[in-house]
């Protein structure tokens, strides 16, 4: 078990310091739509931060063998997806079609 906690929580890391880097300026604890990044990891994945941030937690929990902890992802999922959902709103009301465009190409 602590082998796949590792072999979620390896590449996990980097590639969310990379969705951090790549969204650069654009990055806000509050939705807001400065503008709209579409190149790199964004290009695939519209929330590459929460994915890999779940993928994160989710290995570490598995690497500790403590399974209660993923009473976490209870509560960490549906949070995500709320949050999600209203930057996609935030983002179409600035963007509008270029964003529902966007969002048809990528995945969450």
């Amino acid at each position: 078990m602590r082998l796949a906690g590792l072999a979620l929580v390896i590449p996990a890391f980097p590639l969310l310091l990379v969705a951090r880097l790549q969204l650069g300026a654009a990055f806000s604890v509050q939705a807001k739509a400065s503008q709209l990044v579409t190149t790199g990891l964004y290009a695939r994945i519209r929330n590459p931060i929460y994915v890999f941030g779940a993928l994160l937690i989710a290995g570490a929990i598995i690497w500790a063998q403590r399974p209660v902890f993923l009473l976490v992802f209870l509560i960490l999922i549906p949070l995500q997806i709320v949050r999600s959902r209203k930057e996609a709103q935030v983002l179409e009301a600035k963007f509008g079609d270029e964003y529902l465009e966007y969002k048809r190409k990528t995945w969450f």
